[in-house]
Formats: C-alpha cells, structure tokens, sequence
C-alpha cells in the first residue's frame, strides 16, 4: 500500500498501530504476513513508534539484524 501526503495521516496510525477493529478496516493489515505499506514522511506523520519503524527497516528496506556474540542473541 503507497500513502502520501497528510490527508491520511490519522487513518494509517489507526491502521499500523491501533487495535484490530471494524472501524478501520485497514487495521486487519497487522495480520497480513506479507503486507508493506509505503508511506511518505507526512503521511508517517502521527505515527508514535515511527523512530523504531525506521531504526528496523532503514531506508524502507528489510530488517537488518546481525548475529551477536553467543546462540540466538541479535542486536540492530
């Protein structure tokens, strides 16, 4: 899904990080195991864990993790 600009702004926070619920039907995305949204910094405006959105999948890319010392230890 592509969003950008501001008219969406509350709608996409319901939808990432709001609860599951028949009043945002894109929140039902949460449970796609394969779905990617696209959004543009205005359209990312509202969203409270943006910061961490963007530490995970920089530039927009997939999770980057690299092995620590030690079994199943992994650090961004």
């Amino acid at each position: 899904m592509l969003v950008t600009d501001t008219r969406k702004v509350a709608a996409i926070a319901a939808a990432i990080e709001g609860p599951l619920s028949a009043a945002c039907p894109a929140s039902a995305l949460q449970l796609h195991p394969a779905a990617t949204l696209i959004l543009d910094p205005e359209a990312a405006a509202d969203l409270m864990l943006r910061d961490h959105y963007e530490m995970v999948h920089p530039g927009g890319g997939e999770p980057r993790f690299e092995a620590a010392a030690g079994p199943h230890r992994y650090s961004l």
